[in-house]
């Protein structure tokens, strides 16, 4: 690693990364995020994009099956080889190169993953999503809009698994913080009345972020009896808060990376 530069390291590091997803049976991965939307349309109905209740219950569902898929792609990537980072580091390994190249190699596995939880929704519910609004052309842009949603919403969890990564020093510790990070985003969500003061901190979650972008591609604003707040909160600021909790996850990751020097064990 000493004499290769930023761009070779990224190169070479998104080769392992991918070489490592085929060669310990990464793919696996893919199969839950078939069962998980399936389940979650199993759960909804026929009626979600169409009623208020099914409609909720299958944005929440399918927001927080996007977070559990993103955070476990990535909990545990770079604490198994945390000693091997040491090393690497200490012989020139630029961490930004590193963290760059796990971006690159989650986006994609990101991307397949979309694809899936968008085939299995847009499965169940075309027709239903196809009459949203004024329908017609419009259907196109919705289910683009869902595509975008699910791919932020993994890929900031997917980050966000990266971040926790770096910060702890084994997988046991990843795998026991991973409940209280899974009920926060869950809690968190917007489905479920919250005071002022915890409603604000819910912007706080990725999960808010999603479901709130899945209302407003629903048209909530213009159905009676939804809540107009949520859908005051408009896709594109959704989409904007995602890519920026994106970017600050991967910005922690390689400062936290930078104390594994002082690591004792």
């Amino acid at each position: 690693m000493n004499y290769a530069s930023k761009k070779e390291q990224i190169r070479i590091y998104v080769g392992k990364f991918f070489r490592n997803f085929l060669n310990e049976k990464g793919w696996v991965s893919l199969i839950g995020a078939l069962i998980i939307p399936f389940l979650a349309c199993a759960v909804a109905g026929k009626e979600a994009f169409s009623a208020e209740s099914a409609t909720r219950t299958v944005a929440f569902i399918l927001v927080s099956a996007c977070i559990w898929i993103g955070i476990f792609n990535s909990l545990t990537v770079v604490c198994k080889e945390r000693e091997i980072i040491k090393h690497e580091y200490r012989a020139g390994l630029d961490l930004s190169a590193y963290v760059a190249a796990h971006m690159i190699f989650q986006g994609f596995l990101a991307l397949a993953e979309t694809v899936i939880v968008s085939a299995v929704t847009f499965a169940a519910y075309h027709e239903n999503i196809s009459h949203i609004g004024k329908g017609g052309s419009l259907s196109v842009f919705r289910f683009a809009g869902l595509f975008v949603t699910f791919l932020l919403a993994i890929y900031a969890a997917d980050m966000l698994g990266i971040l926790v990564s770096s910060i702890v020093k084994k997988s046991e510790t990843a795998m026991a913080v991973m409940p209280f990070i899974l009920v926060l985003q869950l809690v968190f969500a917007g489905n479920i009345p919250l005071s002022e003061n915890l409603d604000s901190v819910s912007y706080l979650t990725l999960s808010r972020w999603g479901y709130n972008a899945m209302l407003d591609l629903a048209d909530t604003s213009l159905r009676s009896g939804w809540f107009i707040k949520e859908a005051a909160v408009r896709f594109p600021t959704c989409w904007i808060a995602l890519i920026l909790f994106t970017a600050l996850y991967a910005i922690l990751s390689r400062t936290f990376l930078k104390r594994i020097d002082r690591d004792v064990r």
